[in-house]
């Protein structure tokens, strides 16, 4: 709606260790993390029409736009 093209993910990588951090304590917590980003790349795939990609694609459409598209 605001015409944002590009949209990021991202987490701590300890995340994905019980423990590590306040966000994933033990296996339920990490159970319940990967719920989470699993379905928030539902939403952006199914809901939304986005399309994954890599960082490299990104950085080749910004070069030949001379900036980022939209």
């Amino acid at each position: 709606h605001r015409g944002q093209r590009v949209f990021t993910l991202g987490y701590h990588s300890p995340s994905l260790l019980p423990g590590h951090t306040p966000y994933v304590r033990d296996q339920a917590d990490l159970a319940a993390f990967v719920r989470t980003v699993a379905d928030v790349l539902r939403w952006f795939r199914d809901d939304l029409g986005g399309q994954f990609t890599t960082l490299s694609k990104i950085h080749s459409l910004y070069a030949q736009a001379d900036g980022p598209p939209g």
